[in-house]
Parts: C-alpha cells; structure tokens; sequence
C-alpha cells in the first residue's frame, strides 16, 4: 500500500506539471458548414490518461484504507446536481456525441478535483509543482515573443503560428513612426494567448502567497529564489499574453491577497517590488501595444479594427446566448452544442470559424445545461466562498484563486468550453478546497 501512494503522490505532481500540455489524439474532427469547427472535435488528450491512472489508484488507497473522503455532502450534493442536469442535457442537443465527450470531461476533471484534495500531499507541495510549470511557461512565452513565432510539435502539443498568419492572435498598432505593426500575443504551450494568461495569473497568486508566507531565514533562501524567479517569469509571460482578463483577474486575486496579509509587509514589499519592476520593464519597451487593447485609448484606425471587430463579435454572442436560454431555460441546449445549435437556430451558413461560445462562461453554462445548470455552479461558488471567508485571513489564497478564477470566467469562455480549461478550473477548485480542509479552523460537513 506504501508503494501504491508513493506512486499516486508522482503521479499527481506529474499530472499538475503537464497540465499546459496539449497533446491528444483526434478521435473525431470537428466540421460545421463544410470548415474546420475546433468546438466539435471530439479528443483523447494524453493528460487524460495520466489522470485516469491517478484516479485508479487512487480509489484502490481509499477503498482499502476505508476513508471518508466524500463526506462533504453539500458540496458533492451540488457536482452531482450539476452532472445530472448536463446527462439531461442530452435529450436536447444537436450533437449527442458532444454531450457524451463533455460529460467524460467533466467526469475526469471532477476526479482529479477529489484526488487533490484527498491526497496526503500538502497542498504547497502541490503548488510548488504547479509553479515549476509557471516558470517555464513564462520563460517559452518570453522566447516566443522575442522570436514572434511559436514552433510547432505533434508530440508536445504545439501548433505553429506566427505574426503573418490570419486568425492568429496578434495586437496591431501604430507605432511612434507612423508605421503599422502586428505583433504575434505569446501563446505558451497553449491554444490561445487568454489560456496561457488565465494559468500564470492563477499561478502567480500562489507563488507570490506562498512567497509572502515563507519565513525569514538562511534556510528559506532557495525557495525563496525559486519564488522570486516564478514570479518573474509569470509576470513576463502575462504581459506578453496581451490578456486583459487574466490581467484583471490577477489584479483582483492580488489586492485580496495584500489587504488580507498587510501584517506580513516584509515579504509584501518584495512581492510588490518584484511585480512591479518587471512590469515597469516590459511597459517601457511594450506598453504601446497595451494602448491598442483599450477601447479608449486607441487613437488610429488600425488600432482600433481588430478591438472593434473583437467587441461586436462579444456583444453578438451575448445576444445568441440570451436567444438560448429563453428557448431552452432549464436544460439548456446540450452541453457543447452552443455552437451548432445557433448555426442551426439563429445564424445560418456562416462560415465555422464565426461560431464561437460567449465569452462568459455563466451565460455559456445556461445555455448548454440551463438555468438548473448555472444554479449548481453557482451553488457550489457559494460553498466554496462561504468557506473560504471562515478560515484565517493567512490562509486567504482560496478566496483570491476563486476571485481571480470568476473574474475570468465572466470575459471569456474557456474554462468551460476546451478540454484544458475544464481541467484546469477543476484544480483550482480543488486546490482551494485542500488548503481550505487544511485549516483546523473550519470543520466541515
């Protein structure tokens, strides 16, 4: 049994350092109106093997060690709802085999929600892991701007794009000479800049708590280096993200974070100090390009096509998700189906790279499995919140994560609608609840 939870534990830190990988094998590729639809292809990812294997084991220690790791009712209670009503789901959707393959998702990512916080790791070892996984993401982005292209490899996941490309994710603006420029957002290892800014923005929370926490010491010197270095390289691959959600997601989950631990002022300074000196860097030499994200800002033409064009596309997927919600209110239109049931139902023969979700993900829920969906979720955000306000105010970092995560969710549509966003929202939450169970302060029922 030792040598079973010596694995799981590996198996665990293995599975939170690859999370930014993307490889997976296309079971089913996704078509709409005769084009390429990335919302409808069906995936095994190899991260989902890795999990599963956890998993299973992980059941095998808990079935004989006869632990009581679901006796957290109310919050299982609230999952189990939510699962439920996406399998309802099902009988309303275009596509069934998409519900199908959303629901194995959401079953594999609730698994490893319960393998995180049932783990006899602690949860710093854990996001110490995470954090090696930060660190290297920031440093592939920085390397990624400065060569303005991202190289591609089947075997890590990786898709090649660059600054020429239509449809990558660029900034246009007009540079101090007149001159129009085009500048390829750093992508990490990820799909889209917004990914690879969501996940250092939650990790910088973390290492810049865990930071601040650390004692002063000779000792604590080498984490201590360790944290400063992921905070610089998290920070750097942020900026270059050009991500203004996950931006305003770590400003929010940062200002929980300082309000809640001014008596640790020390460490707070350098934190701030560090954060602020790289920013103040890369704003010198880029800030220009953060003018042409701001709608009231940009002053040129070029500056303001691609922002323009980005705003009347949100506000139209906002008006397609109000269109669903009030045809399907309680089960919505399937989970996965957004997509194709408005090129069936409100926009036809578009072409498929039209067809996005909501950039909101509470709207995108009610849509896909219906206002007694979002209620759960919401439910369990309430659980989770309620908890997390109980504990000491040291131990704020899962009211932070939590904030930073809802920030994020209300401007885009990821972490509900592509595989590693589902993963991921699910290790936040787990990791938030472990270090909540962690504090002796709260009990729970």
């Amino acid at each position: 049994m030792l040598v079973l939870k010596k694995l799981n534990n590996y198996l665990l830190l293995l599975v939170v350092f690859l999370l930014p990988l993307q490889t997976r094998y296309i079971w089913r590729a996704g078509m709409l109106n005769n084009g390429p639809f990335e919302y409808g292809t069906i995936a095994l990812y190899g991260l989902d093997l890795l999990i599963l294997l956890a998993l299973l084991i992980g059941l095998v220690i808990d079935f004989f060690a006869n632990k009581e790791n679901f006796k957290n009712r109310k919050y299982w209670i609230a999952i189990l709802a939510m699962g439920i009503v996406a399998c309802l789901s099902l009988f309303e959707a275009s596509d069934k085999r998409l519900v199908l393959y959303g629901l194995g998702k959401l079953a594999v990512s609730v698994g490893l929600f319960w393998l995180i916080y049932t783990n006899s790791l602690t949860s710093k070892k854990i996001m110490a892991t995470f954090l090696l996984a930060v660190a290297l993401q920031g440093a592939f982005a920085g390397w990624q701007f400065n060569q303005q292209t991202t190289p591609a490899n089947k075997w890590l996941g990786l898709a090649q794009h660059t600054s020429t490309d239509l449809g990558a994710s660029v900034v246009e603006t007009t540079a101090k000479d007149g001159h129009s420029e085009r500048w390829l957002r750093a992508y990490g290892s990820f799909d889209h800049p917004n990914m690879l800014g969501g996940f250092l923005a939650l990790g910088l929370l973390m290492a810049i708590w865990l930071l601040i926490n650390t004692p002063v010491g000779q000792k604590q010197k080498t984490k201590e280096m360790f944290l400063s270095l992921a905070i610089i390289l998290g920070v750097t691959g942020l900026f270059l993200s050009f991500s203004r959600a996950a931006v305003l997601a770590f400003g929010v989950g940062l200002t929980i974070l300082f309000i809640s631990q001014l008596k640790l002022w020390p460490r707070l300074i350098l934190s701030a100090f560090l954060v602020v000196i790289v920013s103040a860097t890369l704003s010198y030499q880029y800030g220009y390009l953060y003018a042409s994200r701001a709608k009231n800002i940009a002053v040129s033409d070029i500056d303001k096509r691609l922002e323009a064009k980005s705003i009347s596309e949100r506000i139209e997927y906002l008006n397609q998700a109000k269109t669903l919600i009030k045809t399907h209110p309680l089960l919505g239109v399937g989970l996965g189906n957004f997509g194709i049931t408005v090129s069936k139902k409100i926009t036809l023969k578009q072409i498929s790279y039209y067809y996005q979700p909501v950039h909101n993900v509470f709207y995108l829920v009610a849509s896909e499995i219906g206002l007694l969906g979002l209620a759960c979720l919401l439910l369990l955000f309430g659980l989770l919140i309620m908890a997390s306000l109980k504990i000491n105010s040291i131990n704020c970092l899962p009211l932070a994560m939590i904030a930073g995560l809802i920030t994020i969710m209300m401007l885009d549509h990821w972490l509900w609608s592509l595989h590693f966003g589902v993963i991921f929202f699910w290790v936040i939450l787990g990791l938030s609840f472990k270090i909540i169970l962690e504090n002796k302060k709260v009990v729970l029922n």
